[in-house]
């Protein structure tokens, strides 16, 4: 850490304004607060005055940040708990209840929902998205079942890529390090019309296996990726949005193996998994009027995975319809509904079953969000509710109410309490799966089965929130929030008593554990974030959190597992970044962060840090050195607690980088 310092130091001795060209951050405070975003209401709303605890992380943040992934671009933010596995996988949560499966967080991509209706989670490894081509990626923390339904419990994260319009022209960005082997990003853009453009994409990644007791892991994966956009006005009042990709891969996982032939039955296997799969979607907008705007979307998604657990594919198919209609200028109102239907085979999979091994299921929706402003300028009240049903568990009712009051253009202060679900999925109800075998010195092994039940209910969450944010002049901006969660009818897995397998020649004996609704949690917490200014060309930004997570088990619970959800995610998390521009167009950037203990995960504490050192070139060229990891050659981060594969040490990592565009 005292390197860090001493570098800031210096660069604070010898600052001076940069080139234009440099354009820290990109947007000033003033510009950020302004900064319109969309998925805390479903409408466009300056971003300082929004009732909900939101943060943005715009292009430009990303690029500064070095960040090489999605999660990793996210570990700045309050709240969020990042964690990397293996060198595929990622833990991603929002306040609490991380695992490879995070299955409280929604998470979207132009729209597009990339939530995993079989496992409740996100395959982050299928998301290797350009971070080139990431406008902006919206965060909110705190319930958003109101708008975007079930699965957004604790948090979305909406990831916003950039228009064809902003893509226009020639691109190019290659990197080579030790630990991302390769990385090429390529992007064209073409002018369709005078008010329509087009751009291809291709984004290839190669990414070298972790390190497991000081060898490698052999964890390495590549993934392939191309795709179009195409955007623009059909007429004065119309626009269209088209994005559609298609990606190939294969990633390398050592599996736990737990049906081995002999003693003592567990053994790693081995194994790459072929990936493929892409999506097309479609949207339509008609703003016929300033006080009113039409929107349609409809997206096919396509994935498939071959490995040892699981082999399958899942097709989903989804329509939305929103309108927003201003009646006057104290009212505003979004309503909506959709439909989404999920179809999947795992007729092949031999290891994790599921039982229909074929199905078809399907989720309705309909939602209104009402916002009254009850003093011009200073006092809104907003009301909504979302009525769903899907085809596990029926209907379910997601109310909220928030209200904001912002005694002048520095401050806002807000209040919300909400009801957010968790909706059951494939494995909830479907799931037949081993987790060991268990020899017997008389008679057949017994092997203990996880299964799903079809009584599995909707889990709860009723969540209240305050917020505060204020800025001074046009150099801080603060912004704090707590809150207060109760969850029921959490997921937990109740051993029964042994019996023989009816379908098994050697009358083998099951010891099953079925999945019910047995658990309650309390989680309370704080999060802040700090942004300065303290001179035009250094910015630092600084963010706190902290989580208390207590789970109670019911009184008819045997589920004693479920108490490691106290220690799965870390109470104290704290992150430093600094920005700062040089003389000669040399740009710094410095990242620290704390995370605290995570016993359940099996991690200690540590201090991870980050930099990136960058200077333009000639001829639109930029040059920039990347450093992850630097304080440690490799350490623990996260072993997931549900993880069907080997964690894996993260090392120390450097990549160097070019981008070229005529426009840079």
């Amino acid at each position: 850490m005292l390197a860090i310092y001493l570098i800031f130091a210096c660069a604070i001795l010898t600052a001076r304004p940069a080139a234009a060209s440099m354009d820290l951050g990109q947007l000033s405070l003033e510009e950020l607060m302004d900064l319109e975003v969309f998925s805390a209401s479903k409408k466009d709303e300056p971003f300082f005055a929004v009732p909900a605890a939101i943060y943005v992380l715009t292009g430009e943040d990303i690029r500064r940040s070095g960040a090489t992934s999605i999660p990793d671009a996210l570990r700045g933010v309050p709240g969020i708990e990042v964690a990397r596995i293996d060198g595929s996988k990622w833990g991603v949560a929002v306040r609490g209840f991380n695992d490879i499966f995070s299955d409280k967080l929604l998470v979207m991509v132009d729209g597009r929902t990339v939530y995993s209706p079989l496992f409740s989670g996100v395959l982050w490894e299928t998301q290797e998205i350009a971070l080139e081509n990431v406008q902006r990626i919206e965060v909110v923390r705190g319930p958003g079942g109101t708008l975007w339904g079930a699965n957004a419990v604790n948090g979305i994260i909406n990831i916003i890529t950039k228009s064809a319009e902003e893509s226009q022209g020639p691109a190019v960005w290659l990197g080579a390090g030790n630990e991302n082997r390769t990385r090429l990003n390529a992007r064209y853009g073409i002018p369709l019309g005078e008010e329509f453009y087009s751009a291809l994409r291709l984004h290839y990644a190669l990414r070298d296996e972790l390190t497991r007791d000081g060898t490698g892991a052999g964890d390495g994966w590549s993934i392939a990726r191309a795709g179009l956009r195409v955007d623009g006005k059909l007429t004065s009042n119309d626009e269209i949005f088209f994005d559609a990709d298609i990606y190939s891969g294969d990633i390398d996982q050592p599996f736990v193996f737990l049906l081995a032939d002999e003693p003592p039955y567990i053994r790693d296997l081995e194994a790459t998994t072929p990936l493929k799969g892409g999506h097309a979607l479609l949207r339509w907008t008609r703003t016929p009027s300033t006080n009113s705007e039409f929107a349609m979307q409809v997206y096919y998604d396509y994935g498939q995975r071959d490995e040892a657990l699981l082999n399958g594919h899942l097709h989903i198919y989804d329509i939305d319809l929103q309108h927003h209609w201003r009646s006057n200028d104290r009212q505003e109102i979004v309503w909506g509904g959709g439909y989404r239907l999920h179809r999947d085979d795992f007729s092949k999979s031999t290891i994790t079953k599921f039982s229909p091994d074929k199905r078809s299921y399907g989720v309705f929706s309909a939602f209104a969000q009402n916002e009254i402003v009850l003093a011009p300028a200073r006092v809104k009240l907003i009301l909504g509710a979302k009525v769903e049903h899907n085809d596990f568990t029926g209907y379910a009712f997601q109310p909220n109410v928030r209200v904001a009051w912002t005694p002048d253009e520095r401050q806002t202060l807000w209040m919300a309490a909400s009801r957010a679900l968790r909706a059951p999925a494939r494995v909830d109800h479907d799931l037949r799966v081993t987790r060991a075998r268990v020899p017997t010195q008389e008679g057949p092994d017994i092997f203990v089965t996880a299964f799903g039940d079809e009584g599995f209910e909707t889990e709860k969450a009723q969540t209240l929130e305050v917020g505060y944010r204020a800025r001074w002049r046009n150099s801080a901006l603060f912004d704090a929030t707590a809150f207060y969660t109760l969850y029921d009818n959490l997921r937990t897995s109740e051993p029964e008593l042994p019996y023989p397998d009816p379908l098994d020649p050697e009358n083998r004996i099951i010891a099953p554990a079925i999945y019910a609704n047995r658990m309650e949690a309390t989680t309370r917490g704080i999060e802040m974030a700090f942004d300065l200014r303290p001179i035009p060309t250094w910015r630092l930004r600084a963010a706190y959190s902290y989580m208390s997570l207590e789970i109670e088990l019911n009184k008819n619970s045997s589920y004693t597992a479920g108490l490691l959800w106290e220690g799965v995610s870390p109470e104290h998390h704290f992150s430093l970044r600094s920005s700062h521009d040089l003389p000669w167009n040399i740009a710094l950037d410095m990242g620290a962060r704390y995370v605290g203990d995570i016993p359940g995960a099996f991690t200690k504490s540590y201090v991870g840090g980050d930099a990136r050192l960058s200077r333009p070139l000639a001829n639109g060229i930029e040059i920039a050195l990347l450093g992850h990891d630097l304080l440690y050659a490799n350490r623990a981060e996260f072993r997931a607690p549900h993880g069907p594969t080997r964690p894996a040490d993260v090392q120390r990592g450097f990549l160097l980088s070019l981008r070229w565009s005529p426009s840079f």
